[in-house]
């Protein structure tokens, strides 16, 4: 397929960058790279730095006299164009002087009698002594000029006869001029760069040769090793599946590390990716890696790549990338990268300048347009390894799943137009044409795991609201808040407080007193904002205990389950925990404060002793909670896929029981306005988890969904506005679900189960 490429785009400068690239990188025989490097000269695109690429590989095949001018004009390139394709000037300098030691042994060869010129003559003393043996009248007549004779008699009658050399003496000639090739021992071992220097310091190298020589042994010994892999033991809390491991296998042995993962929702996309980027960099063959997802689901892969998989990674949730973006891209070796930010025009072009050994780029289908910031920055990374996750790599038509393709492997579905002629139906651009041949293009660069294969089964999971109608003096507090943020949206209060303000409305007073005691200490604010704040802080002490935590109570004492408390706020957690020890309630604690060791602590004595188990937003991260069938959320995410996350502690494969959801919202509060939005309209309680992610990303807006609720109480007047902004905001979002319903449909007839694995 890649020569076909460079053959049919001899043109496309990038494209036989990326072929060239794939070619070296993927460590095919020089032969190839030196074809693929001759058309590119053939076309005059044969830019400098090639040179280097082109002398090496010449060299590699024994053809000096060509290396050696194109090893001349590496020479002068400067060092980073080297690196930029694997080599240091010192590697090139190497070849360079070899060639020259060739190229001169080869004139002087020329010149002079060599080992096979020595052979020669031995060999015709040989058949001169034999001829010399023979009558000259038989030679003569052998001939057909009998004379002959005489002349050659008396022509030579002095000369003495040529002595045929014994075989020792033609081994002693073969031993000067040919050398015995050395016995080459390859071994691999790790040590201390003290060590190193000091092999270099003392000149205990090998030559280029040699070096060439041991990256090709190395690369034969790994080449069947991709059979076993040595991830599987080191991974933490992960029900191992046959077809996830068989999956990681194929995308490193059969695909090279670049494939477009589209197995369906839940059946472990990040699970797979997570194990190739182990497995890699165990192995030694990645150390800097990128992950791009949409915002809402970064702390979920820095949260599942930590407890699962025990690799530590940096986010752009943190406050570095502000204040160095340089220096956070270039320094860091494992990012996980909103897409959102990394395509903007002050980060893609220092990532576009960045070297990453792998890329993986989750919700892939964001980035399906090849004319869009998020396509042209994949596109413009460099990276040897590019996994590509989506469960719907088709959305609107078969052109998404071109761009996608051609994100990893250029011109494996020709161009834009030959795409469309050999592929699509006209008229109906959803519809493939020539199904074999799109299979087997498409079947080098995908793979699809469905339920079926997976045989994976989940038991029923089902969602209750319990809406609880505050007393008086809860419904005046949230009035007067709701007041203070809309206000607080014309004034400089920071709308990230705003936004957590109304959060912890709906969970207690004793969060909500919290935060306004620390924002009225901020010197920025006025005296006015600052005293009404103050009284408002104050007005929470007067409602220690409310309707929200009698009613857990409750629910909790009818419970015949284990039941697992959330709630994001650690001062809410406090009054439940407060409740339930003056209740004679036992239970246990899990928060992002507590030490490993407490936490492990914290779930056996949930396992085998208390009924109840509070939690904070991370409670339970990559733990096995299976022997839970009951949740509450005793306050509601505005994120939807942090709703999904909590209820996948327990509703997850291993579970063999019924799961069961309460949701507890106070009357008139954004909680029960969003639940009233995700559950009564769209069902959200019903989707595969993963897929509300799939149903908002077909809204029209390119806002998170927690930012369009804080839109709403910042820019409605009454309470009747914000009424009828969440009815519009649940029309477009049930028309958001349709459409993912008729993608997913689209995308199980075009694939069916022709990529499995």
């Amino acid at each position: 397929m890649i020569r076909g490429f460079t053959l049919r785009f001899p043109g496309y400068e990038p494209a036989h960058r990326l072929t060239l690239r794939i070619l070296v990188e993927e460590n095919y025989h020089p032969r190839d790279i030196v074809r693929c490097l001759e058309r590119i000269n053939k076309i005059g695109c044969l830019r400098p730095e090639y040179n280097a690429v082109y002398g090496v590989k010449e060299f590699e095949l024994s053809h000096y006299k060509k290396a050696l001018p194109l090893l001349e004009k590496a020479r002068e390139l400067p060092p980073h164009l080297l690196e930029e394709w694997g080599y240091r000037p010192w590697t090139i300098q190497s070849c360079l002087q070899a060639c020259r030691s060739k190229v001169g042994l080869n004139s002087l060869n020329s010149s002079g009698p060599d080992a096979s010129g020595v052979r020669k003559s031995a060999k015709a003393g040989a058949v001169s002594k034999e001829k010399a043996g023979q009558p000259a009248k038989a030679r003569a007549e052998k001939k057909g000029n009998p004379g002959r004779i005489k002349r050659q008699k008396a022509k030579h009658a002095d000369r003495i006869p040529e002595q045929k050399p014994s075989d020792t003496e033609i081994k002693g000639i073969d031993a000067v001029l040919v050398k015995e090739k050395p016995k080459i021992v390859l071994s691999a071992a790790v040590g201390s760069p003290a060590e190193l220097h000091e092999r270099f310091a003392a000149g205990n190298v090998s030559g280029i040769s040699k070096y060439f020589l041991a990256q090709q042994a190395s690369r034969i010994s790994q080449a069947d090793h991709f059979d076993s892999l040595i991830c599987l033991n080191t991974l933490k809390d992960i029900e191992q599946y046959n077809y996830q491991v068989e999956t990681v296998r194929k995308v490193m042995r059969s695909f090279r590390g670049r494939v477009l993962l589209a197995d369906e929702v839940g059946l472990g996309k990040t699970i797979e990716a997570g194990m190739v980027l182990k497995e890699y960099m165990l192995r030694g063959m990645v150390k800097k890696a990128l992950i791009l997802t949409p915002p809402a689901l970064v702390s979920q892969w820095c949260e599942e790549l930590s407890s699962k998989f025990g690799i530590a990674p940096v986010s752009t949730e943190n406050g570095e990338l502000r204040q160095d973006p340089e220096g956070f891209w270039k320094v860091n070796d494992l990012i996980v990268a909103s897409l959102a930010l990394a395509r903007n025009k002050r980060n893609r072009p220092l990532l576009g300048s960045i070297r990453f050994d792998l890329v993986i780029v989750d919700e892939a289908h964001h980035v399906k347009n090849d004319g869009t910031a998020g396509w042209m920055l994949v596109n413009e990374l460099k990276s040897r390894f590019l996994l590509l996750l989506s469960a719907t790599p088709v959305e609107n038509n078969l052109m998404d799943l071109f761009s996608l393709v051609t994100l990893l492997k250029p011109g494996q579905l020709g161009t834009k137009t030959s795409f469309r002629r050999s592929f699509v139906l006209r008229g109906d651009p959803t519809q493939p044409r020539n199904r074999e041949r799109l299979r087997e293009l498409v079947g080098e660069v995908m793979i699809r795991n469905t339920r079926a294969i997976a045989d994976i089964k989940l038991p029923a999971r089902h969602a209750s609201t319990v809406l609880v109608e505050g007393e008086p003096a809860e419904r005046e507090l949230y009035a007067k808040l709701t007041d203070l943020v809309r206000e607080g949206f014309q004034s400089n209060v920071s709308r990230l407080a705003l936004g957590l303000l109304l959060q912890e409305a709906g969970s207690s007073p004793r969060a909500v007193r919290k935060t306004l005691l620390k924002m009225a200490g901020h010197s920025d604010l006025d005296d006015n904002m600052k005293s009404r704040m103050t009284r408002l802080a104050k007005l929470c002490e007067y409602v220690p205990n409310t309707s929200k935590t009698a009613r857990l109570l409750d629910l909790l004492k009818i419970s015949k389950s284990k039941v697992l408390v959330f709630s994001r706020f650690s001062a809410t957690l406090e009054e439940i925990a407060q409740r339930l020890s003056e209740s004679g309630i036992g239970f246990s604690m899990f928060h992002g404060q507590m030490s490993a060791a407490d936490k492990d602590r914290a779930v056996c004595a949930f396992q085998d002793g208390t009924d109840v188990m509070l939690c904070s937003e991370i409670g339970g991260e990559g733990r096995n909670l299976q022997f839970c069938s009951t949740m509450v959320n005793f306050d509601l995410p505005w994120n939807p896929m942090k709703i999904e996350q909590r209820i996948g502690r327990i509703h997850r494969i291993g579970q063999t029981r019924p799961v069961h959801v309460y949701n507890l919202c106070s009357a008139d509060t954004a909680e029960h306005h969003i639940l009233e939005v995700l559950d009564r309209r769209i069902n959200m309680f019903e989707l595969v988890i993963g897929e509300m992610d799939l149903v908002l990303g077909q809204t029209k807006s390119e806002k998170e969904f927690e930012d369009r609720i804080l839109d709403i109480y910042g820019e409605s007047k009454n309470e009747q506005d914000i009424t009828e902004a969440f009815d519009r905001l649940g029309d477009e979002l049930l028309a958001a679900r349709e459409q993912y319903a008729k993608i997913k449909r689209l995308d199980s007839e075009i694939f069916a189960n022709d990529y499995e694995i």
